[in-house]
């Protein structure tokens, strides 16, 4: 009941900091034409314009674009993976706005994801520190995501339940969640070495040459050809991709992350850690409005690095290498420049790695420190909240 009391605050305070944000700097054409107060009519148009409407910014209006009117090769619709979006278009199929039916989706999903979270830390921990595992995971600033029409909320449920499965050695099930989790975010393929990992610890059975054996193993396959199944869809029949030698890096980019990858930025390029670095530098001297953005992305990028230090020697092994391979790759994030932002997203990427949260209670902690944690973070949570509405931070 108190991690619901929580996620409730939580999910209220969201929609209450968005909306003053968009009084102060109305963003869209709702925004500024409908007043969030006194009430108006008609009704379910200033309903949407209250708890709706104020939290689209960044990628929320790609998934939006995509729920309405589909994918489309002609724009950069392309980079976003599509279970998110379909699920919300089913929901429109009933009659629901479609901004509506991708807040409803991440909403309950985001609350799904924390009460399976807890299920799966209570494999390793005691109830009450399990309990704790849930809030630290739900407290930590960037845990707004899952308060946003962001695929996040959706992509944690799926991989928590596919983590839990695989932990219960029920193979397929875990093969079947890892799959749908591939095809809400591209991190989902990471589920397959998840599932290895627990399979080759799972016993000698599972080491020696057996067809019970082989049938086990073989639920890792599907996971890879989910991630290879939406690149053909997306590079071959969506957006077409060819490949020229004069153009190497667009087309890599294209095929690891989007054909458009040179539509969601100003200019998309793979630079060296260290140009990565003078560009950043440059840019935050001349652009003073990225500051907030870049001291947000990566510090906390960096808190989820030491996360993961001081929790590694209380992480099982599946963890540990999902939880690694996910912070380094959301490394990848910071060597592409996107123009006018030097970093992106590697603080939302590196929350990918949730499995960390399950050591957390392992830290020995006071009472009084935790209280204090917790405060702190829920304060950077609003602030964190209104730096996306104000669209001062790329979330």
């Amino acid at each position: 009941m108190e991690i619901i009391l929580l996620w409730l605050f939580l999910r209220i305070s969201s929609i209450v900091v968005a909306g003053i944000a968009s009084i102060i700097h109305p963003m869209s054409d709702l925004d500024r034409l409908v007043a969030i107060w006194p009430p108006s009519e008609p009704f379910s148009l200033w309903m949407k314009r209250l708890l709706v409407s104020p939290l689209f910014h960044w990628d929320a209006r790609f998934y939006a674009s995509i729920t309405t009117y589909g994918y489309n090769g002609s724009n950069s619709t392309t980079a976003f993976y599509p279970l998110y979006p379909w699920t919300a278009k089913l929901l429109s199929f009933l009659g629901l706005d479609p901004q509506v039916a991708l807040v409803l989706v991440s909403s309950l999903a985001g609350l799904a994801f924390i009460y399976t979270f807890e299920r799966l830390a209570r494999i390793d921990l005691s109830k009450e520190q399990a309990r704790q595992a849930a809030l630290f995971v739900l407290i930590l600033p960037i845990s707004m995501v899952l308060f946003i029409p962001y695929t996040e909320a959706l992509f944690f449920l799926l991989a928590a339940w596919s983590i839990y499965f695989a932990r219960k050695q029920r193979w397929w099930l875990a093969s079947m969640f890892a799959v749908l989790s591939t095809l809400a975010k591209q991190s989902g393929i990471l589920l397959a070495l998840v599932l290895a990992i627990e399979l080759w610890m799972s016993g000698p059975f599972y080491r020696q040459l057996s067809l019970k054996s082989l049938k086990a193993w073989a639920a890792v396959l599907p996971i890879p050809a989910a991630i290879l199944f939406w690149t053909i869809i997306r590079n071959h029949i969506i957006n077409p991709v060819h490949f020229e030698m004069a153009h190497w890096q667009d087309w890599f980019l294209s095929l690891l992350i989007s054909p458009g990858t040179g539509m969601t930025a100003t200019r998309a390029q793979m630079l060296w850690p260290w140009q990565l670095l003078t560009e950043t530098v440059r840019t935050v001297i001349e652009r003073p409005e990225t500051r907030i953005h870049t001291l947000i992305t990566i510090s906390g990028y960096l808190i989820m690095v030491v996360l993961f230090l001081v929790t590694w020697r209380y992480l099982r092994p599946s963890y540990r290498v999902y939880s690694l391979i996910i912070l380094l790759s959301s490394v990848f994030f910071f060597l592409v420049y996107y123009g006018a932002l030097p970093v992106m997203s590697a603080f939302r990427h590196a929350y990918s790695a949730f499995p960390i949260f399950t050591a957390v209670p392992l830290l020995k902690t006071s009472k009084w420190q935790r209280v204090l944690i917790i405060s702190i973070c829920i304060v950077l949570f609003l602030l964190m909240m209104l730096a996306y509405s104000m669209e001062a931070w790329v979330a």
